[in-house]
């Protein structure tokens, strides 16, 4: 019957039950509530998808509509999908591609560093003018443009130093100073 309680302990310190509209499991009493498992899982009410499931000495998963999103691994979590933020869902980290990895803001992928190294921004894919260009800034309207800035009082201004090595790692000839 609805409200009818299962009490456990000393006055209410566990009950299960059901108000009509609602099942619980309430802990009241002092201590913790513990549910031991080597391999817990909880489901939807239809029992026919995972919402979650942690198994002894090995990962902790969250699923959404039955597909895992999130799990632990020993180094760290694994994610599906993107990593968004709760108040601002058309901003995200994701996986662009295999080995890739894009910023996108406002909706829009705005950086991608690719499976080689290369840095591009305002562009999903890569182009060689002249060599394989590690940084790549393009658009087909004003916003392609790079500006360094830097604000003091002093007399230096912004610099830019292009260098080639001609020997090994570590040394260089500057192209251009000042």
């Amino acid at each position: 019957a609805d409200n009818a309680k299962a009490i456990f302990g000393t006055g209410t310190d566990f009950e299960i039950y059901h108000s009509g509209s609602k099942s619980y499991i309430k802990d009241t009493g002092t201590g913790s509530l513990r549910i031991n498992s080597d391999d817990f899982r909880v489901y939807n009410a239809a029992d026919d998808e995972y919402m979650l499931r942690a198994t002894e000495n090995g990962e902790v998963q969250l699923f959404y509509d039955n597909g895992e999103k999130l799990n632990t691994v020993t180094d760290g979590i694994n994610i599906t999908g993107s990593l968004q933020f709760a108040d601002d869902t058309d901003t995200y980290l994701s996986r662009a591609a295999a080995n890739e990895l894009a910023i996108t803001t406002a909706g829009s992928e705005r950086m991608r560093i690719t499976n080689n190294g290369k840095l591009l921004l305002a562009q999903t894919s890569s182009y060689d003018v002249f060599a394989a260009s590690i940084f790549q800034v393009s658009a087909t309207d004003s916003a392609a443009g790079v500006s360094i800035t830097r604000w003091s009082s002093n007399a230096y201004g912004p610099y830019i130093n292009f260098g080639k090595s001609r020997g090994g790692l570590g040394t260089y000839t500057v192209v251009q100073n000042n």
